[in-house]
């Protein structure tokens, strides 16, 4: 079984199931379900409501063998975000143990998820673009990187008439292998927003950037994360440049903003 991959399972008729492993030196493996009628949804304006439990089996049937994780939190698929998952679903470590018993033999698993349906139904949104300031772009040094606590946050600042600022979590919101980033929302209307966040490289003048679309900012859920957002040895590596004299250079790009009314 290669674990530098992903893999897609059918579920029932609207969901597939996957498993990743990200980048070649992810610690974890992902579980993600994909609701394959996303495109159904959004173009009849409907949504479902679940609640998600992944599975890991261990093939000797032992009393042990089901490796569970539930969530414990109702999520919605729509049109605009139709994939929810597990990050850190289960280390590379434990998974290849051979004690553990989920991958023995034939270097073949088995994996599956149960989707518990709380309600489908439609949701009808007016959605309408922002113009004030937007694209809207705003970079960052952050000083004294190697001395940074558990995270980094911006001042407030103002975009597309809403107040935002962004966090670094140089090892992790759970400490871990990858940098994480978060954009934090501290408006009163529900909005959806599309955007870039950037770490330059002060020696070769690149960049390394991940985007998220259409992310979904309310008054309850006012977070968008960019988790695994790079390495913590590659941002350290002298030789990336992400960071000199012990400080690096973030820059923060909101090319879409658009209000959003159910």
């Amino acid at each position: 079984m290669s674990l530098k991959c992903k893999i897609v399972a059918e579920m029932e008729a609207s969901e597939t199931i996957c498993l990743y492993f990200l980048g070649r030196e992810s610690d974890f493996g992902s579980v993600l379900v994909r609701e394959k009628q996303s495109e159904v949804l959004r173009s009849n304006g409907w949504g479902a409501a679940v609640e998600r439990e992944a599975s890991w089996k261990n093939k000797w049937g032992s009393p042990t063998s089901v490796l569970n994780i539930r969530e414990g939190r109702t999520r919605r698929f729509l049109g605009t975000k139709s994939k929810w998952g597990f990050s850190k679903f289960i280390s590379k470590e434990s998974l290849t143990n051979p004690s553990n018993g989920y991958v023995v033999g034939d270097k073949s698993c088995v994996f599956g998820a149960e989707v518990f349906v709380a309600k489908k139904e439609a949701i009808t949104q007016s959605v309408s673009s922002r113009n004030v300031d937007i694209p809207y772009k705003r970079d960052w040094i952050i000083p004294n990187f190697s001395k940074l606590g558990k995270f980094w946050v911006s001042e407030v600042f103002g975009a597309g008439g809403e107040k935002w600022t962004i966090s670094l979590y140089p090892k992790g919101i759970v400490v871990g292998t990858h940098v994480d980033i978060c954009v934090w929302y501290y408006g009163c209307e529900r909005v959806e927003a599309c955007f870039t966040v950037r770490i330059k490289d002060q020696i070769f003048d690149h960049e390394y950037e991940k985007s998220c679309k259409y992310c979904l900012f309310t008054t309850s859920s006012n977070v968008g994360g960019l988790y695994n957002f790079i390495e913590i040895a590659t941002m350290n590596d002298p030789k990336k440049g992400f960071i000199v004299n012990d400080s690096c250079l973030l820059q923060l790009e909101i090319s879409s903003l658009r209000d959003v009314a159910e």
